[in-house]
């Protein structure tokens, strides 16, 4: 939350694209922000989000009709690396932030050092949920291509890969 503080204040725009049932919106509204909204496909989920009195939409990303340059912050948690087409998800999100607007991602990163270890056994594989990987060389081309050019990519310890790369090895090796 320190870190979102950076980029957004009480009314900044953030959306949450694959929202689910509104975890990370909760708690950007338990910060104060106002002007939130989630898009997800799963009407179960987007349930959930609306009983939590924040907006949201249903649907596809790609289908989401706003205004150019609308948002402050756009957030793809754990989304992109279950998308079809990621280029055309990331050109939409540049579309729909504001030039000084900000999009973090969280995904697997597939030169993690659990990955390495853990091969075929690696948590953050999730095969066939998981349409694309992603490294940093070819997630900055693709924001490159997308037309973000100040890129910031951090590696923090995601230890539920880890406890999952385990748990899948002590599975198939049982």
């Amino acid at each position: 939350t320190n870190e979102i503080r950076k980029f957004v204040g009480i009314n900044s725009r953030v959306l949450d694209v694959g929202c689910g049932i509104g975890l990370f919106l909760s708690k950007l509204k338990s910060m104060g922000l106002k002007n939130i909204e989630g898009i997800d496909f799963s009407e179960k989920a987007v349930g959930e989000v609306a009983s939590k009195g924040i907006n949201y939409h249903l649907g596809a990303f790609l289908q989401f009709e706003k205004e150019m340059q609308y948002y402050d912050m756009i957030v793809m948690n754990n989304y992109l690396e279950h998308t079809l087409d990621p280029l055309e998800e990331l050109k939409k999100a540049r579309f729909l932030l504001k030039n000084d607007g900000v999009l973090i991602c969280e995904l697997p990163n597939f030169d993690s050092c659990d990955r390495v270890l853990f091969g075929r056994y690696w948590g953050g594989n999730h095969v066939p949920r998981h349409t694309f990987q992603f490294n940093r060389n070819n997630l900055i081309k693709l924001l490159n291509q997308a037309g973000f050019t100040r890129i910031t990519i951090q590696y923090p310890l995601n230890t539920s890969h880890f406890a999952l790369s385990i748990q899948n090895y002590f599975q198939r090796n049982s």
